[in-house]
């Protein structure tokens, strides 16, 4: 299920402390974000507990449910026209910055409006589109240019082709379930995170994979880019590995799922050797990371797999959009 409020709602103002809340209450507010209240739900019956109480408790603190969406719009029968939200079946819903077609359940993307390749080459402009432009955006730093000054004839042109790719944003369609089918029907579940660095970035990616799939589905990814100043590959490659810990210590707070198995890879023999050793006789940049990354992970999650197998890599390195599209690691490890 995936229902959207657009009221303001704060946690503290209410009407009830959360720790007088039930289970179906306390679920609901943990999904609220700011004035989005964003929830799945395994049995139709969960939906239509959510339907008929979290309104009703709101309402005590003042605050109006409205907007419903599903991807099974009968569920929402229930409600008056006027409380559901009006996006059609093939038009996008937005939550969170997230866009949603409701009639595939996926995530997938809008092309920016501001992505007019003849409108006027600033470094303005270019802040404003900032994804992988990242990149670009960081050498145009260096260059002290003014927030209003042209663009450099190199760097126009590479933003122009990168232009060009967002056209193809709207291919990328990611399945909003990370399973299926529902989540009482899963045996086994493992979380798989990888990290990789490369002079130009470092990354990490997270998979799950469900026993009964038998395949892995990304579940998300973060990339940094590396710092102005040059730092040797060994201490990226610890810097993904932070990353990859960090990420990975993330999902087991906030994911509710059951996870029976973690693995946390890279494809540094060097920097498996540091994490396996005791960080105290290195010195401050290798030992603060070191101590970090074991307080995160234990020793044994550790495991090494080659650069072919790192799907990490392919975010480090980078890929056109067109090449990300039709590269399966990435969206399936």
């Amino acid at each position: 299920m995936f229902p959207i409020s657009r009221n303001k709602c704060d946690p503290s103002t209410r009407g009830t402390e959360p720790r007088e809340c039930d289970e179906v209450i306390k679920r609901a507010l943990s999904n609220m974000y700011v004035d989005d209240l964003v929830i799945s739900c395994d049995e139709e019956s969960e939906v239509a507990e959510l339907i008929r109480r979290v309104p009703l408790f709101l309402k005590r603190g003042g605050f109006h449910l409205k907007k419903w969406a599903s991807n099974r719009s009968e569920l929402l029968a229930t409600l008056p026209r006027t409380e559901v939200s009006k996006i059609g079946d093939r038009e996008l819903g937005k939550a969170l910055g997230v866009y949603w077609l409701k009639d595939e359940d996926v995530i997938t993307f809008k092309l920016p409006t501001e992505s007019n390749t003849q409108s006027r080459a600033t470094k303005r402009q270019l802040l404003s589109l900032a994804a992988k432009a990242k990149m670009m955006f960081q050498w145009l730093w260096t260059t002290r240019l003014s927030w209003d000054s042209l663009r450099p004839p190199k760097i126009s042109k590479k933003w122009r082709l990168w232009l060009e790719e967002l056209k193809k944003l709207p291919e990328v369609k990611l399945s909003r379930p990370w399973i299926p089918h529902a989540a009482s029907q899963v045996q086994r579940m493992e979380l798989h995170v990888f990290g990789d660095a490369s002079k130009a970035a470092y990354a990490a990616c997270a998979y799950q994979r469900v026993e009964s799939m038998d395949e892995q589905i990304l579940v998300v990814a973060k990339t940094s880019l590396t710092p102005i100043k040059p730092i040797s590959l060994l201490r990226l490659e610890l810097m993904a590995a932070l990353l990859c810990a960090r990420l990975k210590r993330y999902l087991e707070k906030e994911v509710t799922l059951s996870i029976q198995e973690t693995l946390c890879c890279s494809d540094s023999k060097v920097t498996l050797t540091w994490i396996r050793g005791s960080y105290q006789h290195w010195k401050p940049f290798v030992a603060y990371r070191l101590q970090e990354i074991q307080g995160l992970v234990p020793t044994r999650q550790w495991k090494y797999c080659s650069t072919k197998e790192n799907p990490a890599d392919i975010r480090s390195r980078g890929r056109s959009l067109d090449e990300l599209i039709y590269t399966d690691m990435w969206w399936h490890g």
